[in-house]
């Protein structure tokens, strides 16, 4: 036996290789812990980096999404100031003398008043006769005017938002929510309801139109009752 081990019973290098061994034993195991802690670890990282992808991306839309609605409030205030210098522009178009209920009979124009009797001619009188008057001449009278009446009829049409405008309104005695038949050429194109009154004249929804038909100014309207 070699002198290293000189003194040392077999029993105590059993013992030592066993210690170890299970030194050895240990190490392994923690080696195999740390490496799949290490790669725990690695999983975790790859799913932070995911999920921080994931998140920079709905950033990103969400920025989007925020310029998108600017910009749609942006078109929404220009269609609103389009809108209501269209609805200046139909008002100061309205002529309230030349238009007429679209469901009264136009009242005939009182006659003028009669012009003066002729006066009558004196005849001079005579020595053997007395004057006689001549007979007065009838009353001449103008005859009566006719009633203008403007055709009930769209003034405007905004396809964007659906709607119409049409030349009659409060003084005409139209109503919210009333329909009304949209023609040309006499013929049925559509229907529209009230939806806003003015003295003069009047906004309408489209609720109807005919395929490949659509409304236009000019076509002519009548209460659908």
């Amino acid at each position: 036996m070699s002198t290293l081990f000189k003194g040392i019973s077999k029993e105590d290098l059993n013992y030592q290789s066993r210690v170890e061994q299970k030194v050895w034993t240990s190490l392994e195991a923690s080696q195999v812990q740390l490496r799949e802690k290490i790669e725990s670890l690695e999983a975790e990282s790859g799913a932070y980096r995911s999920e921080i992808a994931k998140l920079n991306d709905r950033l990103g839309s969400l920025a989007q999404e925020n310029a998108n609605i600017k910009r749609e409030i942006t078109n929404q205030h220009t269609a609103i100031s389009g809108l209501q210098r269209d609805m200046k522009d139909v008002k100061d178009r309205a002529f309230p003398a030349a238009e007429i209920s679209l469901f009264d009979v136009p009242e005939t124009a009182a006659p003028k008043p009669a012009s003066a009797v002729t006066s009558a001619a004196v005849i001079a009188p005579s020595a053997a006769k007395p004057a006689v008057p001549a007979p007065a001449k009838a009353p001449s009278v103008s005859a009566p005017s006719p009633a203008v009446k403007t055709t009930p009829r769209i003034l405007t049409v905004n396809r964007k938002f659906k709607f119409v405008v049409v030349n009659v309104g409060l003084k005409e005695k139209m109503t919210m929510g009333q329909q009304l038949i949209v023609e040309r050429n006499a013929k049925k194109i559509g229907t529209i309801a009230v939806e806003k009154l003015y003295d003069n004249f009047s906004a309408a929804t489209i609720v109807e139109e005919t395929k490949n038909v659509s409304m236009q100014e000019g076509d002519t309207v009548r209460s659908a009752s």
